[in-house]
C-alpha cells in the first residue's frame, strides 16, 4: 500500500503546470512521515494489547466498588448471596465491566449473573410464601457449595455480641460446611455421592415456619420439620421458649442436618425407617455431643410420644451409660437394631449414641462400610460381618469393653 502511494504522488513531478520537484519531494516526504507514524501507532495498539490490562488482567471485569472490605469478605466461599445480588452495578457477582481496556468480558463471570439472578427468582419465592412483600423485610438467602440456606432472624445473639441478618445467614452457612467436612469424613464418601445440596431454613416466626413445613416438608408442625432422602429440607424457628440461646438453635440445626446428611449420601436412602433407627439416631446425637457436650449434652430428639421426654434429662449420657453396663442393665444391640427412629424409647437413644461413637472411635475407617450397608437394608448380622469382622454378639461385647475403658462417672470437662 505504502509503494502505491508513492508511485502516486511522485507522477505529480512529471507533469507540466503541476508542482516543482522539490515541492513534490517535500509533500512525499510528509506522506511517508505520516503513514509510519499511522503504522507505529498500529503496532503500538498490538503491543498494547498484547500487555495485561493492570485492573482487569485480560478478564474483561474489575472489582465491584459499590461493596465494602467487610461485606467481600463475607462472600468469601460463598456461591451466592442475596444480598450482593441486590447491587445493580454486579448482580451479586461483585464484578463490573473494566472501564480501562477493551477486552472482552469473561464468558464464565456472564452466564454467573445470568444464573445469580434464575436463582434470586425462585428464592424469592419463599418470601413470597411467607409474606416478605418490602424490600427491607426480604429474607436473605446464600449458597455455597453444599448447602442452600434461607435466613430470617432479624438480630442473632452469637456470644457476647449480636449479628444482623446478613452476617448471621453467612455464619450459619460457615458452620453447615464445617459440619459436611466432619461428615464426609466419618463416611468415607466424596462430593458426587450426595445427590443434592441440604436446604436449610431458619426463622424468627412460627407462621413462617408453619407455611414451610406445610410447603416444602409436606408436614404440619409448629417446631421444626424436614423433608429428607434425594432432595433434603430442613425449616426451623428460633423458638426462644425452647431454645434459650443461640448455641440451642446452632445445635439443633447440626443434629437435623446430620440426618439429612446421612439420608441423602449414595442413595437418597433414609435408614431411619428402615430399622436403621439406631445409625440414624445414635449419629445425629453423636456430633450434638461433639460439638456441644461440654454446653449440656443432648437436647434433639426424633421420637413419636413426646411425653416420654419429660422423664429424660438433658445428655450426660457417658455416665448413665457406664452405669448400665456395670449393672448389666444395658440395652441389646441386636435387639436396638431392629428399631425405626420415631420408635426408639429414650434409653434407646442414648444406646444408639454410645454404639455409634464406639464405630467411630474404635473403627472409624468401617463406619462409611457399616452406613452402606445398613441404608441397602442388610440384615444386622450381615452389616457387622462385612464392616467389622464380627457377629453382633460379638459387637455387643466388644463395646461393653470400651464402655469400661473409655467412660468416666464424672466425664472431662470440654470437648472429646
Amino acid at each position: 500500500m505504502r509503494k502505491e502511494w508513492i508511485m502516486f504522488f511522485s507522477s505529480f513531478g512529471d507533469q507540466p503546470g503541476r508542482c516543482s520537484g522539490s515541492v513534490t519531494l517535500a509533500v512525499l516526504g510528509l506522506l511517508l512521515l505520516l503513514l509510519c507514524a499511522g503504522s507505529a501507532a498500529g503496532e503500538d495498539d498490538e503491543v498494547k494489547r498484547s500487555i495485561p490490562c493492570p485492573t482487569c488482567k485480560r478478564t474483561g471485569f474489575q472489582p465491584c466498588k459499590k461493596h465494602k472490605k467487610e461485606e467481600l469478605k463475607l462472600e468469601e466461599g460463598v456461591l451466592r448471596c442475596s444480598v450482593a445480588m441486590e447491587c445493580k452495578e454486579c448482580r451479586g457477582s461483585l464484578v463490573v465491566d473494566c472501564r480501562r481496556c477493551s477486552n472482552s468480558p469473561d464468558p464464565k463471570i456472564v452466564k454467573q449473573k445470568e444464573d445469580n439472578e434464575a436463582w434470586l427468582a425462585r428464592m424469592r419465592e419463599i418470601d413470597k410464601l411467607v409474606g416478605k412483600k418490602k424490600k427491607h423485610e426480604a429474607v436473605v438467602h446464600g449458597e455455597s457449595e453444599h448447602f442452600i440456606l434461607s435466613f430470617d432472624v432479624k438480630r442473632l445473639p452469637v456470644g457476647l455480641k449480636s449479628v444482623n441478618k446478613h452476617s448471621g445467614m453467612h455464619l450459619y452457612l460457615e458452620r453447615l460446611e464445617k459440619l459436611y467436612a466432619d461428615v464426609i469424613k466419618d463416611l468415607g464418601a466424596r462430593d458426587g455421592d450426595f445427590l443434592a445440596k441440604t436446604h436449610v431454613m431458619i426463622w424468627e416466626r412460627e407462621r413462617d415456619l408453619v407455611r414451610t413445613a406445610a410447603q416444602y416438608c409436606r408436614q404440619k408442625s409448629n417446631t421444626k420439620s424436614y423433608l429428607i432422602g434425594k432432595a433434603p429440607i430442613f425449616t426451623i424457628y428460633y423458638n426462644k421458649g425452647y431454645l434459650h440461646e443461640e448455641f440451642e438453635l446452632h445445635q439443633a440445626v447440626v443434629h437435623n442436618v446430620v440426618h439429612c446428611l446421612l439420608s441423602n449420601v449414595w442413595d437418597g436412602m433414609w435408614p431411619g425407617n428402615i430399622k436403621g433407627g439406631w445409625l440414624d439416631a445414635g449419629y445425629a446425637h453423636y456430633y450434638e455431643l461433639k460439638y456441644f457436650g461440654h454446653l449440656g449434652g443432648v437436647r434433639n430428639y426424633c421420637y413419636r410420644e413426646g411425653d416420654t421426654m419429660s422423664r429424660f434429662k438433658f445428655g450426660k449420657w457417658e455416665p448413665a451409660i457406664l452405669a448400665l453396663v456395670h449393672r448389666g442393665e444395658h440395652e441389646s444391640f441386636l435387639s436396638l437394631a431392629g428399631e425405626n427412629t420415631d420408635t426408639l424409647t429414650p434409653l434407646q437413644h442414648m444406646h444408639a449414641w454410645s454404639f455409634v461413637e464406639f464405630i467411630l472411635r474404635k473403627y472409624p475407617e468401617k463406619f462409611g462400610m457399616v452406613a452402606r450397608l445398613v441404608k441397602a437394608r442388610k440384615p444386622i448380622s450381615e452389616v457387622t460381618k462385612q464392616a467389622l469382622g464380627m457377629t453382633p454378639f460379638q459387637f455387643e461385647d466388644e463395646w461393653v469393653q470400651f464402655v469400661k475403658s473409655n467412660y468416666r462417672m464424672k466425664p472431662k470437662k470440654g470437648k472429646r
